[in-house]
């Protein structure tokens, strides 16, 4: 899981599946380490937690990792 480099004010976002624990990459398929993307990158606070409402409208069983531009965990739900 290579991690993108941020500006300051982004954030990033890792879905993982609640039943299994494994990290999904972003076309919500268990991350396998072959090369897919795994971080969702948002330049807003609020267009992350609107993306995550419009993810559980469809799943309810996936949690989130949210990290701050440091990749310093800020919110684990």
């Amino acid at each position: 899981m290579n991690r993108p480099e941020l500006k300051s004010t982004q954030f990033t976002l890792l879905v993982i599946d609640a039943n299994t624990g494994i990290v999904l990459n972003t076309d919500f398929q268990f991350f396998l380490n072959d090369g897919k993307d795994v971080y969702f990158v948002f330049d807003d606070w609020q267009l992350m937690k609107d993306f995550i409402n419009r993810i559980n409208q469809r799943y309810n069983t996936y949690e989130y990792a949210i990290y701050n531009s440091e990749y310093t965990l800020i919110e684990y739900r």
